[in-house]
């Protein structure tokens, strides 16, 4: 007998961080997720990460209900069709996918098509600013607790106090983390064109990776320029909800890297559109991922069967981003958290599904 969808429900959780911070364009005294549990027939259970959502339940449940969860293709398009917000979608692909894997007993990376690395290399996002205190010792504190995990690289925001607050910052991020971690630097969308270029021309001499955002997501001739005048990697991360604006980036090849987030871009399903439409367009496509465990097991099972980031002999692997900010949601929502390696690397769930347990007491002691 073919299992069947029975039932959706929606968990929108909330946590007040001891340290609130902030960015360019935002600030943290919370943090928030949502996660959606999908039921079977049979009893089995799968899970999706996501923001908090409302109102939407209901009409979820009426696509999906009866419907086969191995089927995610033909449900992907279903909620398409009805015009279910992209993430929403992705959020619900991720649970559906989860079920499939359990259904047949594999994990996901081999329903994708395979495992091509069984355990991927972190980097660490961090280098918010306080609301209060001294930010150097914040920034200090941050990446000493990022070197001292095992990390080898580290991505820090820009944009969020004057331009030579920021530059400071980040000579003295670069001298703490010597010359052999990587940086990569984000501006959370907040810069102008001639902004930008200054602030890429310090970031040339200070060996940063990539430059992250730095102009408001649809400024595609804004991001060509930038891009052709810089030999630091541009990229595009904002839009992520939205996949119309990384979509663009990539067929107008503004940029060297796009990063969607596995639920933004639509859940594996349409994860795995945009990485053959980069591939396509020679861009790199590299998951962000600024979630919970959850969304980072989900990750860990796309970033194993990416094809390498070269065509060089041997595997340059995609990076997992691991957020270090605070947050009481992330390691809370798993029995059984995602664990970072001494070496600064996080092996990929092997069980059926996305091969994590939820923690549903966490899930009642944070819902709001």
């Amino acid at each position: 007998m073919t299992v069947r969808i029975v039932d959706l429900e929606i968990y929108n959780l909330k946590a007040k961080v001891k340290r609130p911070f902030e960015w360019g364009d935002g600030r943290a005294f919370y943090r928030t997720s949502s996660i959606i549990r999908i039921e079977t027939s049979d009893g089995q259970v799968g899970w999706g990460p996501g923001s908090p959502v409302s109102g939407i339940a209901e009409r979820l449940i009426r696509i999906l209900t009866g419907q086969n969860p191995v089927n995610t293709g033909v449900l992907w398009e279903k909620m398409r069709r009805a015009n279910i917000p992209i993430n929403i979608l992705g959020s619900v692909d991720i649970a559906l996918w989860d079920l499939k894997g359990k259904i047949l007993g594999l994990p996901v990376h081999e329903l994708l098509g395979g495992a091509i690395r069984r355990c991927i290399p972190a980097y660490a996002t961090g280098g918010y600013y306080p609301v209060e205190g001294d930010e150097l010792d914040w920034l200090k504190g941050c990446i000493d607790s990022a070197i001292n995990r095992g990390f080898q690289a580290y991505k820090m925001k820009v944009g969020g106090r004057s331009f030579g607050k920021d530059v400071e910052r980040l000579r003295f991020a670069r001298e703490m983390l010597g010359e052999n971690r990587k940086l990569m630097v984000d501006a959370t969308t907040v810069y102008d064109l001639p902004t930008a270029k200054r602030m890429g021309s310090i970031l040339e001499k200070l060996n940063v990776t990539w430059f992250e955002d730095p102009l408001p997501s649809d400024d595609f001739e804004g991001y060509k320029m930038l891009s052709q005048s810089l030999s630091v990697a541009v990229t595009a991360h904002y839009g992520a909800r939205a996949p119309y604006p990384l979509v663009e980036h990539i067929k107008r090849r503004t940029v060297h890297q796009v990063q969607p987030s596995i639920e933004g871009a639509g859940g594996f399903t349409g994860s795995m559109k945009i990485l053959h439409l980069a591939q396509f367009h020679n861009v790199i496509c590299m998951p962000s991922c600024w979630a919970t465990d959850l969304h980072i097991a989900a990750t860990l099972h796309f970033l194993a069967a990416m094809p390498s980031l070269s065509t060089q002999i041997g595997d340059q692997p995609p990076v997992l981003e691991y957020d270090t900010s605070e947050n009481p949601l992330r390691e809370a929502v798993l029995k059984n958290p995602i664990k970072l390696r001494p070496d600064g690397k996080v092996e990929v769930p092997d069980k059926p599904g996305l091969g994590v347990e939820v923690n549903p007491e966490a899930l009642e002691k944070f819902r709001i």
